[in-house]
């Protein structure tokens, strides 16, 4: 794309880091009108991005404070990245860590 973005976040890189899984199994809903939305990160130093809706998921990479992620589904208060991450998967990042104790993680910007 040219846009700075590696998979599909700018700000991604960094080692693997803890967990906690989705409390419930609801089906994947589409985000506003189905088109894919931005979001920034708001948590510091960086959110995981995984490769199920749950912590305990394989971490598939990291989204630095200030980065943004492009995601298109939610299920359980996780969001589905719009693009493959690196590597190919679909990968997933938890919009709120209220059950961990560390509040919002990501917010919707206007990109």
């Amino acid at each position: 794309r040219g846009d700075g973005r590696a998979g599909a976040a700018r700000g991604l890189g960094g080692p693997p880091v803890a967990a906690v899984s989705a409390a419930t199994s609801s089906a994947e809903r589409p985000i506003g009108d189905g088109e894919p939305r931005l979001y920034r990160v708001v948590h510091a130093p960086f959110v995981y991005l995984r490769a199920a809706p749950s912590t305990e998921a394989p971490m598939l990479g990291i989204a630095r404070k200030g980065a943004t992620v492009e995601a298109d589904a939610m299920r359980d208060g996780w969001l589905r990245l719009a693009e493959p991450c690196k590597g190919g998967g679909c990968g997933w990042v938890l919009e709120h860590g209220g059950r961990m104790g560390l509040g919002k993680l990501l917010e919707p910007t206007q990109e």
